[in-house]
Formats: structure tokens, C-alpha cells, sequence
């Protein structure tokens, strides 16, 4: 005999029944719960009452995540409870938002969730005592309007998991099954019901229809469920998911074309969306892209309606006669998730309204700007590359840039010219005038496609919340209302950035949506673009509750029309994948294939990270180790930066840099990256993209500020530091990136003298360009213009292949220099091209015979530009960049060998012996023989 327990007991709680039931030759323990007993307080204003029920009573660490649209979201724990289980109280007035707010139910360190789900205050009822009572039932993806409702006989999926057999999910146990199709009931035999204690949850095989039957995708399916204790029949849609990644539904269901979304012409537009689970699609033609909800003045919720046939594999078509430019569209979709229908923007639209709420028919001839025909963008191989990330708002956010109001923050204000700051008798470049004035050729741009944001009222935010992929955010428009103004702003930004040199690179975010229930994927196509887990909940390898499915056909095709959108249209000058190693191998060939059809030069390249993710068998994904398997995209080298600078995820974590005894790990990485190669990864210098520092974590100016000891060194070792690291950076074989600020040393402080290492959601404050930082730092600044020069301009820092690197460039490590001290130096030979690299990291003074050579760049400001030197007596935290004097006969790899002094003292060489002040420009020393040594330090409040 087996035992069937149903587990959904409730133990001590008020108004729990435990019923035993004997069947066949199955025990069954089964609960039922009466409704919870009413509260005895009326609340003072319209409330939301969460109510959540557990099967195993346990809510240790359970809590709700709250958030309005296009806010942040907010833990909140449970407060009371009853008979049904805990439940928290909020009063309306806790959001701005009057229609709705969004609810996760979650164990506190994420490790389990729900979806995302949208609360509409409208779908409840506001009862007597002044709340909406909102009942939530273990991982269930469901809202329900009361305690009978959320606690009854319920089919909790149901779908296809091969041509003739269906698995259904039930929360109680199962005693029959019929499926029917179209109304007419087919053949089926059951399997056993298995119970899942996890989920709480019995899983049922069903086979259905004659030997040979396969169901067709033009038909309608529905089963019917007995339920063992109540007797009673439940019916649900049968979905097709279970079927998504079968050669079947490839076969018959999954689309080729290039015309998804809307083909427009000035006397009709053809309306297209691949939609092969829903019953019926209705075009909505708006003539106004703005809802009430967002705007009850300029808003307009009247629309027409246009019926849409389908067509194979999956597609609903309507044509639409007319000049239909300026309009807005949606479509209105009926599915087994949504079976009363649910409105949704064109996953493919191309443009759209304020908020992203309707996508926008646009005729895209009319938003070009003067003289766009002519843009071409410069060639620019990867190796070439020095890589700037910017967010759009931090170039112009601050008081010190001097643009026009209008501009800042907005796209137009990247490209405003003439804008300084004055600083103590001093004038500097700001805003589009610096970013030409240091030199780079590549501008990388955190998110910029329409996003999950109040595009009205509008706060920072990075950007990584996707709404509308094929669309421009509305925030940085002089007018978010009008979708065809952002379109001409942004093309004039590439236009300026083209013309001055650069490349724009555009961070893409396709790994996942801000919001699975919200998302035109899953509202169009029910759970098609996700990936889930075995239990039925979403992978969550992004961290941020969902993973998109790249590895399916549909979702593969849109990355690729998407990319192709961007570089076609806009003349995106490459992508950065955000969380790349989320997607799959096949996915990104797919890609790089594509673009570089469009643009043969276009940089594309993204995180490679390992990440816990759930994917079809047989998906390869583009992690790190993968990379070679990819053509023309390249990966972050992040063993190259926490080898320079310390993990990113110890704020004390110290690198090659500041450590005067660095691993043997630290050290191969460091000079992996150096001679373009990830460890663990490619050494193809075109696929290697290395940084020290990004958006995320701690600033590198904060790292170092972190990881300094003040109590030993002085400020000017921090500044080194930050040089040091941009200079190995910067003279690294592959891809070089760098985040925008980092040049006059960027910080990003936090009240309490911390340092804000996520500042995805912070001020403008914490996340801006402060300009009055590049007079402060303006030496530093000098160095980084020197070294952009190098990348950008001289062939030995470009090479792009394995064999040309090994051929021309010569690693020494210290021990073969007779140096014992953390020195590596780099030796550089292409026929008259020669040069000599020593990265000097923290040691006391060394002395190295540098006899016929003469200074390209020292890091640590001792030398002049075409200094010659000789025996030198170097500095800790010195990257010194020669070349041999004019009409020397040294060779590179002549430059000495030498020692490491034995003074104590810090890595600025001070001792008893040989000391340096910097004292207004000039430098004094101070030797022989002393009794007494006054050593002032600098000291700054962090």
C-alpha cells in the first residue's frame, strides 16, 4: 500500500479541519480551512491586507517584496495572523500610484519566490471595514479574492508535455481526468498522481486521444480534473509549453520571417506578432500614446479595434489602410494565463509613447537629422579600442556642468559643446568637449532602451529594468510623450559622437525583464521566453527574479532582430551583454553574425560570468571558458582585475597593486591580462575586454581610497595606486575599458564617510561627474590623456592576434630582472617601434639602469615627458612607459636589471637615507646621514 499525505495541514491553527479520507488503496491526508475569522477593526483609510498561507506553516524568514511601477522595492514583513495564516496591513496611501502595486512573496535571501505580480485594485473588492483583501497561497502565482477561492479545489497547470500527453498539477489529489478537444472529449488514461512536497502540489500524467494522435495547434484543449475529496470538477486550458522545446512545436509553431511588429507605408501598415498559444488577437489603434492612468489631462484611453487572423506557425496579421504615422497601437491577447484577455505593447515595437505603455507607428525617414545619411562610423578594431562607460544622465547632472538647463541630464546634453568649469584661476573642458579632449574612441552608454521607469517624474536609475527592447527611454528626451522626439535626439548624439571619432557601444540588458507579469513576452506568449525551474517557479540566475530563454528559437531571433534594429536604424557602434554567460553560445554567433553583416567593425562584447541558471539540454552557455567558441565577441577579464586591484567583493580586498607580497595567482593574472589572455579563458586579445573598474562595486579611486592605510601612507600613494591601475589597463593587450570619471579619480561617497558600491538607485549627487575634481586631479587627468594616446594611437598596444603578441611583446617577471620586489616589465619590439614597460608596484625605492632611455609616461609624476634617465632610483607605485633616445643603440630589452633598496619606510621610498617631499611642483632632497626626520603627510577626510 502506499501512502498519499496531503501536507497542506495547518497544525494549531484556529478553524482548521483535518479530514481522512480511504480510497481505493491509497490513504489520502487532506485539509481543508475555513475562512478566517473577521477583524474586529475597520481601517481609517482604503487598505491592502496580504494575506499568505503556508501548507507547512512555517513563514521563518517569508516575507513580501513591495513595489509600485517604476519605483524600488521594499521587504515587509508580516505583522499578524489568523486562521487562514500571516498577513500585513498597508494603507493605500503607502504608494503614489492610485491603480496598482506589485507583490513578490519570498524567503528573505531570495532562495524561493513567486513571479512578480501586479495587485489592480479594481480585480478586488473594497469591503466594509475598509480593505482589500488580497489572499496569496506557498509559491502560487495567483491572486486570489478570498480564503474559499485561494483554498479550493484547483488545477494549478495543466499543459502539454508531449503530442499526446498532458501533465497536470492539482493542489489537492486527483480522482479522473478528461481532456477535450475543442469541446470534445478525446480518450485518456491516467498515470499514478505524485505528490511534490515542496510545492505542495500532486503532478498527474495524462495520456490523451488513439494511438498515433498528436495535437494540433489550430485546436483548443481543456481538461477536466475530479477532485478525490470534494467530488467536485474543475476545468483549465490545456497550455502548449510543455511542448516548446520539442521538434514539433519548432516545426510547426516558431516563425522565420523578418516582418514581425508593424510594416508601415504612408497608405497602409501591416501589423504582425507571433502568438501561436492565444485564441484571439486584437489590433488597438490609439491616437494618443498616453493612458489615464499615467496623465488624466493629456491622457486618452480611446481606441479602435482591428480583429487579426492567424496564420502558420503562430502569427496573427492585420493590414491596416491609412497613413497611420504618429499613431499609437497595442494588442488585446486571449491565452489560457490570461483567458479574459490581457493588453499588450508589440514586442517589437519600434517606437512608443511616454511610459512605454503603446508602442508607436512611426515613419522613421522623418526623425533623421541633417546630414545623417552621411554618418560613418569610424573603423576601429577591437584591440584599438579604449572603451568610456557613462550612464547618460552622470555627464551633465552636476551644478559644475555649465550647459544649458534643457540639456542636462537629457541626450542632447551629451552632445552640448563649449561647457568649462573655473576653479581657482583654472578652466577646464566638461561634459562632450572633455570626452573629445581625452581621446577615447569608444563611448559606452549604460542602458538607454525603454525601461520600467516614471518617465514624468523621474529619478536616477541605471537602467537595467527592461521594458521595451526595440525602443529609446523616454526619460532623456526633451518630451517623453512624443516617441519620434527621442528618436531624432539619440541619432544626433551618434551623429556628434561619429563625427568626433566614436563609437558608441550600447549595454543591452536581454538576460531578463524588470517584471515577468508586466512583460509583453509572457503576456503574448505564456511562459515561452523564461526559463523555469523543475517545481514551476522562474530560474533566477540574473539575481533579479527571472531569466530569459535565449536558447529558444523565438527569443534567439528577437536578440538578433533587435542588435540588427540598433545597428541598421541608430548605427549602434557595438553592444555590451549584460550578464552574458547567462545566454547561450549558438545565440551569440547568431548575433556577431548578423551585425557584423551590417557593420564588419562593430565591438561587441559582454560578462562572461557562471551564473545558476536552468536551460534546455544540450545549451552551451557564453561563459568565460566558452568565449573561443564565440566569433568576434569578446568577455570581461575580471581575474585581470581583482588580480590589479583585489576582489570586488572584499571592500579590503587588496591586488597586485597594493600588495607588497602579491600571490603567485595575483601575479599570473595580472600578466595574463597584460599579454591580452583571461585566465581560464581566451587568448585571443580580440575577445579579452580588460578593466579595473565599471558602474558596479566601489569606484577605483574608492578601492584604493579602501585598501590604503593612511596611518602608513600618505594621499598621493592612493592617487599613484588609481594611476598605476589605469596605466596597466591602458597598456594591456585586447580591449581596454575603463568607467567615465575614473580619470580625475571618481568617487561615489555615501554619508557616514562609506563609499556607495551599488549605486544603481542613488542620487544624482552620488552618481555624477564632479568636473570641479578634474582641476583638483588635473595631474592625474595629464597621465590619463597620455595613456589613451598610447592605446588609441601607437600599434604596440593594438596587436590582435596571439602570434603577433608573442612575437613583439616580452614579459620579465622580477626574479629574472635579480629584483626582490613585486616589479613586472614588459618589453615591446616592432622594427623601429620600441618601448619598455616597468609596473613598480608597493616596495620601497628600487634602482634600475635605465641608460638610453627617455620617459613616454611615469604614473608617479617624478619624470618629465622626454626626460632622459639613467640609473634611476624608482618609486613604489610606478608604471614607467620608455623608449630608447633618438639614435640610441638600446634595445628594449636592454633596459637593466637592478635592486631594491633597503629602506624602510612606505612605498614612496621615504627614509632616513633619500627622501622626496613634493612641495608646490618642485621636488627637494633631503640625504646623508640625518638624526632626526619630520615626515608630514597630507591627510584628507574620506
Amino acid at each position: 500500500m502506499k501512502l498519499w499525505k496531503k501536507i497542506k495541514t495547518v497544525g494549531a491553527l484556529i478553524g482548521a479541519a483535518l479530514i481522512l479520507i480511504v480510497a481505493s488503496n491509497s490513504t489520502i491526508v487532506s485539509s481543508r480551512l475555513e475562512a478566517p475569522t473577521r477583524r474586529n477593526v475597520a481601517y481609517l483609510e482604503p487598505t491592502i491586507v496580504f494575506h499568505y498561507h503556508r501548507a507547512d506553516n512555517d513563514y521563518t524568514n517569508w516575507d513580501l517584496w513591495l513595489w509600485e511601477y517604476g519605483k524600488d522595492g521594499v521587504a515587509t514583513a508580516f505583522t499578524d495572523e489568523d486562521s487562514y495564516g500571516k498577513y500585513v496591513a498597508l494603507p493605500l496611501s503607502t504608494w503614489s500610484n492610485t491603480e496598482s502595486v506589485y507583490v513578490i512573496a519570498r524567503k528573505t535571501d531570495w532562495s524561493a519566490q513567486t513571479s512578480d505580480l501586479e495587485v489592480v485594485y479594481s480585480n478586488f473588492t473594497l469591503s466594509t471595514d475598509n480593505a482589500y483583501d488580497i489572499y496569496m497561497v506557498d509559491l502560487e502565482n495567483t491572486l486570489y479574492v478570498s480564503a474559499e477561492e485561494a483554498l479550493a479545489d484547483k488545477i494549478l497547470s495543466s499543459r502539454f508535455v508531449e503530442v499526446n500527453q498532458v501533465e497536470v498539477v492539482t493542489n489537492y489529489f486527483p480522482s479522473a481526468f478528461i481532456v477535450k478537444e475543442n469541446d470534445n472529449p478525446l480518450t485518456s488514461s491516467s498515470g499514478t498522481p505524485v505528490y511534490n512536497a515542496t510545492s505542495y502540489s500532486y503532478k498527474t500524467s495524462v495520456t490523451v486521444g488513439d494511438s498515433g494522435f498528436a495535437m494540433d495547434f489550430n485546436n483548443n484543449y481543456a481538461v477536466f480534473v475530479t477532485f478525490h475529496d470534494s467530488g467536485e470538477t474543475k476545468s483549465a486550458p490545456v497550455s502548449i509549453s510543455g511542448l516548446f522545446d520539442t521538434s514539433y512545436f519548432k516545426e510547426n509553431s516558431t516563425y522565420s520571417g523578418s516582418d514581425l511588429g508593424v510594416t508601415y507605408s504612408s497608405t497602409s501598415s501591416i501589423f504582425k506578432v507571433w502568438a501561436p498559444t492565444s485564441s484571439q488577437v486584437i489590433l488597438r489603434i490609439y491616437e494618443n500614446g498616453t493612458p489615464t492612468s499615467v496623465d488624466a489631462v493629456l491622457g486618452d484611453n480611446n481606441f479602435t479595434p482591428y480583429s487579426m487572423s492567424k496564420g502558420n506557425y503562430g502569427v496573427w496579421s492585420v493590414t491596416v489602410n491609412g497613413d497611420l504615422n504618429g499613431k499609437y497601437y497595442t494588442f488585446f491577447v486571449t491565452n489560457a494565463m490570461f483567458p479574459s484577455g490581457v493588453e499588450a505593447v508589440d514586442p517589437y515595437a519600434k517606437a512608443a509613447g511616454v511610459n512605454g505603455e503603446r508602442g508607436m507607428i512611426l515613419d522613421f525617414s522623418t526623425t533623421d537629422p541633417t546630414g545623417w545619411e552621411d554618418v560613418n562610423l569610424p573603423d576601429i578594431e577591437p584591440t584599438r579600442a579604449a572603451v568610456y562607460e557613462m550612464h547618460v544622465a552622470d555627464l551633465t547632472s552636476d551644478s559644475t556642468w555649465n550647459g544649458h538647463e534643457s540639456s542636462r541630464k537629457k541626450y542632447l546634453g551629451l552632445i552640448e559643446e563649449g561647457t568649462t568649469y573655473t576653479q581657482d584661476g583654472m578652466t577646464v573642458t566638461t561634459g562632450f568637449d572633455h570626452i573629445k579632449e581625452l581621446g577615447v574612441n569608444v563611448v559606452q552608454i549604460l542602458p538607454f532602451f525603454d525601461q520600467s521607469n516614471d518617465e514624468v517624474n523621474v529619478s536616477f536609475n541605471w537602467g537595467y529594468n527592461p521594458k521595451n527592447y526595440d525602443v529609446l527611454e523616454g526619460a532623456y528626451s526633451s518630451d517623453p510623450y512624443d516617441g519620434a522626439v527621442r528618436v531624432n535626439e539619440f541619432k544626433q548624439v551618434v551623429q556628434a559622437y561619429s563625427q568626433a571619432g566614436i563609437r558608441i557601444v550600447m549595454d543591452v540588458v536581454y538576460n531578463h525583464v524588470a517584471s515577468v507579469s508586466s512583460s509583453s513576452f509572457n503576456k503574448i506568449v505564456p511562459e515561452y521566453y523564461f526559463r523555469y525551474k523543475e517545481d514551476g517557479s522562474l530560474s533566477n540566475g540574473s539575481g533579479v527574479g527571472n531569466d530569459t530563454a535565449s536558447e529558444r528559437i523565438m527569443m534567439q531571433r528577437f536578440m538578433v532582430d533587435s542588435t540588427a534594429w540598433w545597428t541598421e536604424e541608430y548605427k549602434i557602434g557595438g553592444f555590451r551583454f549584460d550578464l552574458m554567460g547567462l545566454h547561450d553560445v549558438d545565440t551569440m554567433n547568431a548575433i556577431s553574425a548578423r551585425v557584423h553583416t551590417i557593420d564588419h567593425h562593430s565591438l561587441i562584447y559582454g560578462e562572461p560570468w557562471k551564473l545558476s541558471t536552468v536551460t534546455a539540454v544540450n545549451t552551451t552557455l557564453a561563459t568565460y571558458d566558452n568565449i573561443p567558441q564565440i566569433n568576434n565577441v569578446g568577455g570581461f577579464n575580471d581575474a585581470f582585475r581583482d588580480g590589479v586591484k583585489g576582489s570586488v567583493f572584499d571592500k579590503t580586498g587588496v591586488g597586485w597593486v597594493q600588495n607588497g607580497n602579491p600571490s603567485a595567482t595575483q601575479i599570473t593574472n595580472v600578466k595574463n591580462g597584460l599579454l591580452g589572455v583571461e585566465t581560464g579563458g581566451s587568448d585571443d586579445p580580440s575577445q579579452v575586454v580588460n578593466y579595473v573598474d565599471c558602474h558596479d562595486n566601489n569606484t577605483l579611486f574608492d578601492k584604493m581610497s579602501l585598501t590604503t592605510d593612511l596611518n602608513i601612507y600618505d594621499e598621493n600613494t592612493i592617487l599613484k595606486r588609481v594611476t598605476q591601475a589605469a596605466a596597466m589597463t591602458l597598456t594591456a593587450e585586447g580591449i581596454s575599458f575603463f568607467q567615465g570619471g575614473t580619470e580625475f579619480l571618481r568617487t561615489k561617497p555615501k554619508d557616514g564617510g562609506n563609499f556607495d558600491d551599488n549605486s544603481y538607485q542613488s542620487s544624482y549627487e552620488v552618481n555624477d561627474f564632479d568636473w570641479d575634481r578634474k582641476i583638483t586631479y588635473h595631474q592625474q587627468y595629464e597621465i590619463f590623456r597620455e595613456l589613451v594616446a598610447l592605446k588609441t594611437g601607437n600599434s604596440l598596444f593594438q596587436y590582435g592576434t596571439r602570434e603577433a603578441i608573442d612575437s613583439h611583446v616580452t614579459y620579465t617577471s622580477a626574479s629574472e630582472l635579480g629584483i626582490d620586489a613585486p616589479i613586472m616589465k614588459l618589453s615591446y619590439v616592432d622594427d623601429n617601434n620600441q618601448m619598455a614597460i616597468y609596473h613598480i608596484g608597493t616596495t620601497t625605492r628600487v634602482t634600475i639602469d635605465l641608460t638610453g632611455y627617455e620617459v613616454v609616461v611615469d604614473t608617479s609624476g617624478t619624470f618629465a615627458v622626454g626626460e632622459r634617465l639613467g640609473s634611476e632610483r624608482l618609486l613604489g607605485n610606478t608604471t614607467l612607459i620608455l623608449k630608447p633616445i633618438s639614435g640610441s643603440s638600446t634595445s628594449s630589452d636592454s633596459t637593466g636589471g637592478g635592486s631594491s633598496s633597503n629602506d624602510d619606510g612606505d612605498n614612496g621610498g621615504l627614509s632616513a637615507l633619500d627622501i622626496s617631499l613634493a612641495i608646490g611642483g618642485g621636488l627637494i632632497i633631503l640625504g646623508g646621514g640625518t638624526a632626526l626626520i619630520l615626515l608630514l603627510k597630507k591627510k584628507k577626510d574620506f
